[in-house]
């Protein structure tokens, strides 16, 4: 019972903690999941199979791990079928292929039901049966009030789906505290087959510890893998980020069809490459990931490494934020070097990049400062105090206004004439030509040019 105490602590608890504090285990978190494949009656049947086929046992995990591994491209499709639809169920999902059909959906889940009910009830008996043998010396076992152990746990299993699980039907609901209790659950089971194999006969020990050392390895190196991976199959923006970039981003319309494909793949990779997280909200909406990662791309489309790996975190706040840098200033956008961290208030954030001839964009502001830091060999040119009428003849933002929205005193002037270049590039060209040549240098890009901004193609991804 303290087990099943611990597995609903540890759901109520997953369930309440900011995403943000987890993300940088989820990968872990949803590999430990997956061995919910592994049921209780595994204990029995996998153990009975592999007394008697021997080897040939291992072919009832053979497809799941060809699925996951040759064919997780197949599995993508599905997710993103089932959120586009908002199915959550196998009957809700087929029924959509057949016009939502009421009468396939009924049908499907009668089918389900009878075909999954012997096997959830070989569930139930595996683990009753395992709670008794275990209780079974107990002193609290020679009880004289009868207890029925399969509709005590039947009825604990429910309780939990229904307050971890099926309270929230939804497609865009991750059911975090399942799949945490579900994680946990899986480490036991492995901590109890490492200690079976040691005790019962310690020859076969050696056999684990490729498989643990295998094990250990992918997850260490899992970055380098899924970036790898990446590379050569990058993801596809969904739809609407693909819209937004294209409605109000001027840098992309001007290119030509294989440079903006060049372009959404680099946003693309940038997203999955970096950790955004929220900070007085529940997530990070997908447009504002986009955002970022299209200002990020901007000023890196000329150069082959475009990551900018000295700041791989990118917090977002709903509003004006104060920070240990600046306590007193509820303020829109800042980094922080020493922990590779960009700051950002949406508030400000989105009308900088929907509107940016009436609005300044900090997000090429605040990565205009990352670029200068991420390539300190690169000549920057020293730009004067004087030089302000000029940024504001070609845009119209006085130095007091770009001060007022990002509240943050002094403004310095460089990362300002940097989103000036890419934002207003003729206007730029136009005013200060000999600091736009440089900058065009230096980031290896003529944003006033048509079809391409890209001086020196490198051609890589």
């Amino acid at each position: 019972m303290a087990y099943l105490a611990l597995l609903f602590f540890v759901a109520y608890r997953g369930d309440r903690q900011p995403i943000g504090l987890i993300s940088r285990y989820q990968p872990l978190i949803y590999t430990l999941s997956l061995t919910v494949y592994c049921t209780s009656w595994t204990f029995f049947g996998a153990v009975g199979a592999a007394a008697q086929a021997g080897v040939e046992f291992f072919s009832i995990y053979l497809g799941p791990i060809l699925v996951f591994l040759v064919f997780h491209r197949f599995l993508q499709k599905l997710i993103d079928v089932s959120k586009r639809q908002k199915t959550t169920t196998i009957a809700d999902f087929i029924a959509t292929r057949y016009g939502k059909s009421t009468g396939v959906a009924a049908l499907v889940s009668v089918i389900a039901l009878i075909g999954t009910l012997p096997y959830i009830s070989l569930q139930i008996k595996a683990i009753a049966s395992a709670y008794d043998t275990v209780t079974a010396e107990l002193p609290s076992a020679s009880a004289s009030a009868p207890f029925d152990t399969a509709f005590g746990l039947t009825l604990a299993l429910a309780v939990f789906a229904i307050l971890f699980g099926t309270r929230t039907i939804d497609a865009t609901v991750h059911h975090r505290g399942m799949m945490h209790a579900i994680s946990v659950e899986s480490i036991v089971k492995l901590l109890a087959f490492l200690y079976l194999t040691w005790e019962v006969d310690p020859g076969y020990s050696i056999y684990i510890v490729p498989f643990v050392i295998i094990i250990a390895l992918i997850y260490v190196l899992s970055p380098q893998i899924n970036w790898w991976w990446y590379q050569r199959r990058p993801p596809e923006l969904k739809p609407k980020i693909r819209l937004l970039i294209t409605r109000h981003l001027p840098y992309y319309q001007k290119l030509v069809e294989s440079e903006q494909g060049r372009f959404r793949k680099r946003v693309a990779l940038y997203m999955e490459a970096n950790d955004f997280m929220p900070r007085g909200m529940e997530s990070v909406p997908e447009d504002l990931k986009a955002i970022a990662a299209a200002c990020a791309v901007q000023l890196t489309f000329g150069q082959k490494d475009f990551l900018l790996p000295k700041f791989e975190h990118v917090l977002f706040y709903p509003h004006p934020f104060p920070s240990p840098q600046y306590p007193k200033n509820f303020h829109s956008s800042e980094i922080y070097e020493e922990d590779g961290v960009i700051l950002f208030s949406a508030e400000q954030l989105l009308p900088g990049f929907l509107q940016p001839f009436q609005y300044y964009n900090i997000g090429l502001h605040e990565y205009a400062k990352v670029f200068v830091r991420t390539y300190p060999e690169l000549e920057f040119p020293k730009i004067e105090a004087d030089t302000w009428p000029a940024l504001e003849r070609i845009s119209g933002f006085s130095q007091a206004a770009i001060q007022k929205w990002i509240n943050l005193d002094p403004i310095p002037i460089q990362p300002v004439s940097i989103a000036h270049f890419f934002t207003f590039p003729r206007q730029f060209q136009a005013v200060l030509p000999e600091l736009y040549e440089q900058y065009a240098r230096i980031f290896n890009q003529s944003p006033a040019r048509e079809a391409t901004p890209v001086l020196e193609d490198f051609r890589t991804g």
